[in-house]
């Protein structure tokens, strides 16, 4: 995805008029919309061949970096929302429940002890001696918190074709 908004960035700053920036604009949606619909059928389709959950994390602020103006670029250019919302919709045709969690302090909670540690160029170290990759150690604590709430009577999880508190507890 980084490299398909890549080139059509690079592509409309050399276009001469507007007319040509909102076609190759338009061609590129259609680009990254298939690339997320490939996406979300892939994801959906693992979590029906497992019979699994899917555990989404809300990612609220994540726009909010400030990373230098091409850190930001790159990293407000990719639909996380659209994305989400392909999973969503395809595991509800299905009946895959989709659970939606907060991922605040999941980089910086070992998912070993609990306790917080600290992240250093991708690697999570805490103090009980736990060294992991932090993206790992965050999506751990993502399916954590999601199991957690999935095995709760009476939570809500978006499913449109089953009664997810009855499926669940069966």
């Amino acid at each position: 995805m980084r490299a398909i908004r890549g080139h059509y960035f690079h592509l409309r700053r050399r276009l001469p008029n507007r007319k040509a920036v909102k076609k190759v604009g338009a061609h590129e949606r259609r680009i990254v919309n298939h690339e997320l619909h490939k996406i979300s059928k892939a994801i959906v389709q693992e979590a029906k061949e497992t019979k699994s959950t899917i555990i989404l994390g809300k990612l609220k602020g994540i726009r909010k970096n400030n990373k230098g103006r091409r850190g930001n670029r790159k990293l407000n250019s990719f639909p996380f929302y659209k994305l989400s919302n392909y999973i969503r919709y395809k595991a509800e045709w299905l009946g895959i429940p989709v659970v939606r969690v907060s991922e605040a302090y999941t980089s910086q909670t070992c998912s070993i002890c609990g306790g917080r540690g600290e992240r250093h160029n991708g690697l999570f170290k805490c103090s009980c001696g736990a060294e992991l990759n932090a993206d790992y150690n965050g999506a751990k604590n993502i399916m954590k918190r999601g199991l957690g709430l999935v095995s709760k009577p009476g939570v809500e999880v978006n499913t449109l074709r089953t009664s997810t508190t009855n499926s669940l507890s069966q």
